[in-house]
């Protein structure tokens, strides 16, 4: 999956919501694009503008935004835990990372290394003991990409919490856990209700685990 997919324009539009509209103060840690590059597209979704809209904007607008990124090639919870530690108290509402497959498990790993299950279990703990410490809500992205003999008989190609779980078991210490499903991205043309709607630029949130309902899906 690229970059600029439907995980990233959700994870957009859900930090332009926070830092503008909310004008929660947010720390976003990204492994997959620059700084310049979140903040255009983050702007681009709140605005409703192309993506090169910095020549549109004063210094000050931008200045002004709730937002610290952070665009480390590598990164560890211990360096993510230091990041936070520098902020003045209380300044944090809420942490978030994309992506969580990207994060190292040692200063010295390579760029780009993809964790296994394994290391990944060591490091979706440590983010929840890191959380739990500095009482920061914490939002975790990650790729979740099926492969045609995990996805089976599941002719919608819907994402399941037991798919996640044969990838990590994130669910063991999330409270809430949102799988996103496109249809375009498996080349389906429409949705699978009654009217047959058209799928083309829509996807589906679905809520697999919250600790305060049960699972709902949403559109």
């Amino acid at each position: 999956m690229s970059c600029w997919n439907g995980k990233n324009l959700f994870f957009n539009e859900f930090d332009s919501k926070n830092s503008f509209r909310k004008r929660y103060n947010s720390i976003f840690f990204s492994l997959q694009m620059n700084k310049q590059q979140v903040l255009s597209r983050i702007l681009s979704q709140y605005k409703n503008l192309s993506e090169n809209i910095f020549d549109s904007l004063n210094t000050n607008e931008i200045r002004n935004i709730p937002l610290s990124l952070n665009d480390f090639p590598t990164i560890t919870v211990s360096d993510i835990e230091e990041t936070l530690s520098h902020l003045p108290p209380d300044f944090t509402n809420i942490t978030m990372l994309d992506s969580l497959e990207l994060l190292n498990i040692n200063k010295k790993d390579k760029v780009g290394t993809i964790l296994n299950k394994r290391e990944l279990t060591k490091v979706i703990f440590k983010l929840k003991k890191l959380a739990l410490k500095l009482n920061i809500p914490t939002v975790v992205l990650s790729d979740l990409i099926l492969s045609r003999k995990e996805i089976g008989n599941n002719l919608s190609k819907r994402p399941t919490l037991f798919d996640l779980r044969t990838y990590a078991p994130i669910d063991t210490h999330a409270d809430l856990i949102l799988l996103l499903y496109r249809p375009e991205y498996y080349k389906i043309e429409e949705w699978d209700d009654e009217q047959s709607s058209p799928a083309n630029g829509e996807a589906e949130i679905i809520i697999a685990k919250t600790i305060m309902e049960n699972l709902l899906i949403l559109e």
